[in-house]
């Protein structure tokens, strides 16, 4: 693991007003916390999130969100409790899911924004960018309240790359199927804000071939897809009791739509576009200038999402093209308050209004509306330096309504959780949380999305409660160090949403029944004299429906595996000679294994289990002025598929080129 480095944000005062006007946005609320001096820390191996230490939580930075040809999709797979879900290369529909949920029960949010759509309710992974991401925060189980969810499995949270230096560089990434991208950033920084910049592009081919029904080899046509990404990062300390940070993202995308390998299409085409941002306005309101007692934070947030489907032949959709778009607002406030030395409260409350608007051409459209409102409270009692228990409460009321239909949905959602975290001995962690979520209905849910996809909007929340319990072993010496966690967890989910056919050319959601899911994560990471890594993963887990009137005699939740595994070796070597200005090598092997699921709940179709070898190497100069990094993705050619019908690229090559001048 590379020595996590903490920088002064600096940019010359005379250009913030330049900085803020590109960049209406905001930042993660986790950056307000940011150091204002330069130190150099070693950091964990295996890293847990900043937002909640009480929670099981992964986090995943530095090399690991390097490595040229990963996708965020596959930097997710390797995290314990979690599942992904592919429907072809980098550019098609991916999905997280975590600890069994389905993946509308898991929220992903990019720069404190969520990114699930109230169409379906995913968030679709490969429309974020590594390149421009600085840190990946998984919860499972528990997710922060400071998020404006609260789920049933628990949440990602992707934080922006946040360049603490002024600089100029550039990135460059050459793969297998015609792979291509590049990026450019640059930024300054002075005393009192900053400003930084990322413009990027990638494209592929994905011309790859695969084995048919009859084991003869085709090509697959129609996947190429071309992407654009902009971030703009800013920071201003108004006072030296205020500070605004922003951030600006913009991403859009056109592509094929390939369809399956028995139903190919050539003709259909898809373009997304996506723009988000925030203002995050921290107040500090103690009494003495510098104290932490007391700090008020203000974050305003917006979403727009569109999509558009052109289909000539009608290959996709019963209509030539289609659309859909969303928007979200959300105002929230958040006051920390310590009490004393051993009492925190924390009182928050979120108010967000999302829209959509979704149809084929020549049919009429689905408009619906949603307004949220979330008050709720935490508060944390701490007993020295040793344990601490929090404790949290919120209620989320939800109206969401369409002028197409008279009816209104109004749902009212409990949230509670209450967690414990104490050191055992000096080297184990002992965590445990017990907890009960819910999640609402989507609005294409309750109103539908098209002509062949009803809504339904008598449909109650999905609910249950989720406890978990997790020890984590640390030690050290001279030359080694050790890391291990185990969680043990359970959850119920009640009134779960499906589809059923409701007319010959119609389906609309219901409330089927309950879900028990029962599952055991672990995790083990070892550094032997400072330059040997040894780390693996595992999870398993037994997803049932245990709904009394089902008609299958199947009870296996379908696109659940029950044992994934991981296991990573690197050899690494820093400031290998002092005459040369190499920072780091490194060189590693990873292998990934998914065992079958059912790919739908009659157990009777099957995706067959799958093992995957992955080879990486890099070269990084001091302070990272020069990076390169080179690997090989699926070394063996094994076949793999995510998803039924739906073939995923085998063996394949990546390199990139990073250099920068601060």
């Amino acid at each position: 693991m590379l020595p996590v480095r903490l920088r002064s944000p600096r940019v010359a005062p005379r250009r913030w007003p330049l900085a803020l006007a590109l960049v209406p946005a905001g930042l993660a609320p986790g950056l307000v916390h940011a150091e204002e001096t330069s130190v150099e820390v070693r950091g964990q191996l295996a890293p847990i999130g900043r937002r909640d230490d009480v929670a099981a939580s992964t986090a995943v930075i530095g090399e690991k969100l390097r490595e040229p040809g990963a996708s965020s999709a596959d930097v997710l797979a390797r995290v314990p409790g979690v599942q992904v879900s592919r429907t072809g290369s980098s550019s098609d529909l991916a999905t997280a899911s975590i600890r069994g949920a389905t993946s509308a029960q898991t929220p992903v949010y990019l720069a404190g924004v969520r990114l699930n759509d109230d169409l379906t309710g995913t968030a679709d992974l490969s429309t974020v960018p590594l390149a421009l991401v600085s840190r990946v925060e998984v919860y499972r189980g528990s997710s922060p309240l400071e998020l404006d969810r609260a789920s049933m499995g628990g949440a990602v949270s992707f934080e922006p790359r946040f360049e603490a230096r002024s600089h100029l560089g550039a990135g460059l990434s050459l793969g297998s199927f015609g792979e291509r991208g590049l990026f450019v950033r640059t930024g300054v920084a002075g005393p009192r804000a900053n400003a930084s910049l990322m413009l990027g592009r990638e494209s592929a081919n994905n011309d790859w071939t695969f084995a048919d029904s009859k084991g003869e080899r085709r090509p697959r046509v129609n996947a190429d897809f071309s992407a654009y990404s902009l971030w703009s990062i800013s920071r201003w300390d108004a006072s030296p009791r205020v500070r605004v940070l922003g951030v600006l993202h913009g991403y859009y995308r056109e592509q094929g739509t390939p369809g399956t390998a028995l139903l190919p299409d050539d003709r259909a085409r898809t373009a997304s576009d996506r723009l988000l941002g925030a203002v995050n306005v921290r107040v500090d309101c103690a009494r003495t200038v510098g104290a932490e007692d007391c700090s008020l934070q203000l974050v305003t947030s917006a979403l727009r999402t569109t999509t558009s489907l052109t289909d000539p032949l009608r290959e996709v959709i019963p209509a030539a093209s289609a659309w859909s778009s969303g928007e979200r607002l959300e105002q929230s406030a958040r006051l920390e308050k310590r009490v004393s030395d051993a009492v925190s409260l924390i009182p928050s409350a979120t108010v967000a209004r999302e829209h959509i608007d979704a149809g084929y051409t020549g049919q009429s459209g689905v408009r619906a509306a949603r307004l949220l409102l979330r008050p709720g409270i935490a508060g944390e009692l701490r007993f020295g330096e040793r344990a601490s228990v929090v404790a949290a409460a919120a209620v989320e009321r939800d109206t969401a309504g369409s002028p197409d239909q008279a009816r209104q949905a109004s749902v009212l959602s409990p949230v509670l959780r209450l967690g414990v975290k104490t050191t055992l001995t000096d080297f184990l962690l002992l965590r445990a949380n017990l907890g009960h979520y819910a999640r609402t209905p989507t609005l294409g849910e309750l109103y539908g999305v098209s002509a062949n996809v009803h809504g339904n909007a008598a449909l109650k929340a999905e609910r249950g409660p989720s406890v978990d319990v997790g020890f984590r072993l640390q030690g050290a010496a001279r030359d080694w160090r050790l890391q291990a966690d185990v969680f043990a967890f359970a959850r119920e989910a009640r009134e779960l949403i499906a589809y059923r056919q409701t007319s010959p050319t119609a389906i609309s959601p219901y409330n089927v029944g309950k879900a028990r899911l029962l599952g055991l994560e672990s995790a083990l990471a070892i550094e032997l004299y400072r330059c040997f890594l040894l780390s693996g993963a595992a999870t398993l887990l037994d997803p049932k429906n245990v709904t009394a009137a089902r008609s299958e005699r199947n009870a296996i939740l379908p696109f659940r595996s029950r044992l994934v595994a991981t296991l990573e070796a690197e050899l690494f070597t820093r400031d290998p000679w002092a005459r040369l200005p190499i920072e780091r090598l490194g060189a590693g092997a990873r292998l990934l294994h998914r065992a079958s699921k059912y790919a739908d709940s009659a157990g009777l179709l099957v995706v067959p289990n799958q093992t995957v070898l992955d080879l990486h190497g890099s070269a990084l100069l001091r302070d990272q002025t020069l990076a390169l990094r080179a690997a090989v993705r699926n070394l063996t050619n094994a076949a793999e598929l995510d998803a039924v019908g739906v073939p995923l690229s085998g063996r394949s090559f990546h390199l990139s080129l990073e250099g920068s001048l601060r």
